[in-house]
């Protein structure tokens, strides 16, 4: 069996969440891709990482899974959150649109609202890269089993930006 990891998903790695209203220590970093990256390598399994992170395919394959407005959220979001007076390092929103989400936020806190639906998955300067990281690694594996491998393995984090159309979602 082939295993795909990209080492970019680690670009991912924000190092506090709120839990209960207080920051703590994020669990979801790439402590875990390198836990079962040993894993891999005591089952005698190696590694492959894709040849690219990104693409004109891999970004039309995303759009096919989740929003154009959401994966535009992702890229350019930390970017705008600093352009804000006393930003925080992390994007991590103060509020969440609620009733709907009728209309789309033109503010980049509301975005953030929205699109970050829980306080589990702040977003880095970084963040985005490792998102598209973990994305071409999973389109290696399909395209590994596509092309005749009865299986294949795709090692993919970070959990808190790809699993949601429009959301993420943290610690699945």
């Amino acid at each position: 069996m082939k295993c795909f990891y990209h080492p970019d998903q680690a670009r991912h790695a924000p190092p506090t969440f709120l839990l209960r209203g207080q920051p703590a220590p994020s669990p979801e970093g790439p402590v875990r891709a390198e836990l079962l990256s040993e894993g891999l390598a005591a089952a005698g399994l190696s590694l492959t990482a894709p040849m690219e992170t990104d693409s004109p395919t891999l970004r039309k394959r995303l759009e096919q899974i989740h929003t154009p407005r959401y994966l535009q959220f992702l890229e350019t979001i930390h970017e705008r959150w600093h352009a804000m007076p006393g930003a925080s390092e992390l994007v991590a929103p103060n509020v969440h649109p609620c009733g709907g989400a009728r209309h789309y936020p033109r503010h980049p806190i509301g975005q953030a609202g929205l699109h970050l639906h829980d306080m589990a998955c702040p977003l880095s300067a970084t963040s985005f890269q490792g998102a598209l990281a973990s994305a071409s690694t999973a389109v290696a594996a399909v395209e590994d089993v596509l092309r005749g491998a009865a299986r294949s393995y795709a090692l993919c984090r970070p959990l808190a930006i790809t699993p949601g159309r429009i959301t993420p979602v943290a610690f699945v």
